[in-house]
């Protein structure tokens, strides 16, 4: 018998320091609180030079309650990182990624809340931003229009409620918004704001908008969402008429649109149940990849607690190539703390970045330069993200994100772990040796050489045998075996028991990273340059083969990662 059953279960102890995403997570800093009086021809200074692993910013404003609500990129973010917000003292101005801040716009009345906030996607020729501005103690709303940057402000528009404010990504073209007021008031203006009209066919009475999601090819496939307290709902005719998707659950507390979406139909939807339905966790993500047709619950890794809750979304502006997208947490931290989760596969599992400032968020943005802003009731915060693990379940704590293939298949054990309570065991652990290949596989797509700087895949194996220890070298297979046959090596490709890892490419072609027969009783680990990989598909891929013959070999595999880092 290769193991023992009376043995202890072996683990390592965690380390003090947590690493995610090549980042080192450490405690937030305190909140930046200012004394000296903004004025609209002065940038506040919000942030010190901090070092680019834990929390920057504070409140925009001197107030120290000043609560920050909506966010905002320039259309030129990337190039002059102007950032906007709109907070409970007005609007904010950043031209430095948040860093400083300039009040463009005065809180307009005492009694008013904010209600949202859009930059034409034509701002460099139109100049046009929208503030909207929701009613309290019986006053009506309101919304502003400038055409000259934030320098001046007009109102254009009073409706009895202001709740959600949406542009077309097609505004220079067709004018068209989106607001959302009380009890099924969805409004539609084709005309730059100037005038309105109801356009709620098909929303249920009493339906109360909190969220919009537009699609970026909304010119051609006409198509929005709007989220709130009842049905998500879905327009494809501009907005004229609204069909409800009961299957994404509710109510929603956060919307967002994939910027691939004419390709990849993806919509995330944050959910937080009333009343507990005991189908699934109290609050979540909903996620569908086909425009809305079908949703399936998507929240592995999220709390699920009622609070704090998920609220707003934020897919990466670069998502096509980076599969990052972004949840904060609102809600009280009856719970727990509220935390920010990212996920490196379009949403289907999630990890918390280091902490941010504990209190409710209310708007996100994530940029393709790596900084990811948060507005919440602290203020407005910002963290640099520029490396990222691709792997989904790397401490194999959840049964998702791995595959298993081969005669014997590996599998989720509890017998040995280096961190967390589970490894995957590959192999043969007991009893006498089986002819078997024994695999687990996940695959990821790298970015693009255009933004990868590196990629490096890291892995910790505990390996086991009880035939005599072998080395091979890494590289490609011997011509005639170069091609895996139903998820594993050829028949007779390999020569005596054999732990390994492999890169699988779609093609079934691989590429050794290790080979070698070990028998040791530490964990041991192992790490590889991918970053050849760049742009392509591939399959991290690991096992053992038994050969039937002498002795039996295993391989224990736990905490893998494959940190990609991008240029900044």
């Amino acid at each position: 018998m290769l193991f023992s059953p009376s043995r202890a279960r072996q683990r390592a102890q965690l380390p003090a320091l947590v690493i995610i995403a090549g980042v080192l997570a450490a405690p937030p800093y305190p909140l930046i609180e200012h004394s000296t009086h903004v004025t609209s021809s002065a940038y506040l200074p919000l942030v010190v030079n901090l070092p680019f692993t834990r929390w920057q910013g504070g409140r925009p404003g001197a107030d120290a309650s000043d609560h920050a609500w909506f966010l905002a990129a320039g259309p030129n973010y990337l190039t002059d990182g102007v950032v906007y917000v709109q907070t409970t003292t007005g609007v904010y101005r950043s031209p430095d990624r948040a860093v400083s801040w300039q009040r463009i716009q005065a809180l307009p009345g005492d009694d008013l809340r904010p209600a949202g906030l859009v930059v034409s996607p034509s701002f460099d020729r139109d100049g046009v931003l929208f503030s909207a501005w929701g009613h309290a103690n019986g006053q009506s709303a309101r919304l502003y229009r400038s055409t000259n940057g934030g320098h001046d402000w007009e109102l254009i528009w009073e409706p009895p409620a202001l709740r959600a404010l949406a542009i077309s990504p097609n505004f220079a073209g067709d004018q068209t918004l989106f607001a959302a007021g009380d009890s099924n008031t969805i409004y539609r203006s084709v005309d730059s704001g100037a005038t309105w009209q109801l356009a709620n066919g098909g929303i249920e009475e009493g339906y109360i908008a909190r969220r919009f999601a537009v699609s970026p090819n909304f010119a051609q496939d006409r198509t929005i969402f709007v989220a709130g307290y009842g049905a998500l709902y879905r327009s494809v005719d501009r907005g004229s008429s609204w069909q409800p998707m009961y299957d994404a659950h509710g109510p929603h507390y956060g919307l967002a649109v994939s910027p691939a979406f004419a390709q990849d139909g993806l919509v995330l939807a944050a959910y937080r149940e009333i009343e507990g339905s005991g189908l699934f966790p109290e609050s979540g993500i909903f996620r569908t990849t086909n425009g809305g047709d079908t949703w399936a619950w998507s929240g592995v890794g999220l709390p699920g607690s009622y609070e704090p809750y998920p609220g707003s979304i934020a897919f990466r502006s670069d998502f096509a190539t980076t599969g990052l997208v972004y949840v904060a947490d609102s809600g009280t931290d009856f719970l727990g703390p509220r935390q920010v989760y990212r996920s490196a596969d379009g949403g289907q599992t999630w990890r918390a970045l280091p902490p941010p400032p504990n209190a409710p968020a209310h708007d996100l943005l994530a940029m393709a330069d790596g900084w990811i802003y948060v507005a919440s009731d602290a203020g407005v915060w910002r963290y640099h993200e520029s490396c990222y693990d691709r792997i989904v379940n790397g401490n194999m704590e959840h049964n998702t994100g791995w595959s298993f293939v081969g005669g014997l298949p590996a599998g989720y054990s509890s017998q040995y772990a280096r961190s967390g309570v589970r490894s995957i065991r590959a192999g043969i652990v007991s009893g006498p040796p089986i002819y078997s290949y024994s695999d687990a596989r996940q695959w990821v797509t790298l970015p693009s050489s255009r933004t990868l700087t590196s990629a490096t895949l890291r892995l910790w194996r505990l390996s086991r045998s009880t035939e005599t220890p072998l080395t091979l070298t890494s590289g490609e297979p011997a011509p005639g075996i170069g091609r895996l046959e139903n998820g594993v090596s050829p028949a007779g490709a390999l020569a005596g028991d054999l732990q390994y890892i492999l890169i699988v490419r779609p093609d079934a072609t691989y590429r050794w990273l290790l080979r070698e027969r070990a028998n040791r009783s530490t964990w041991e680990m192992s790490t590889h340059d991918v970053s050849s990989y760049a742009g392509q598909t591939i399959a991290v891929q690991f096992g053992v083969y038994n050969d039937a013959a002498g002795g039996i070999t295993a391989m224990y595999v736990d905490d893998v990662t494959l940190t990609v880092c991008l240029q900044e």
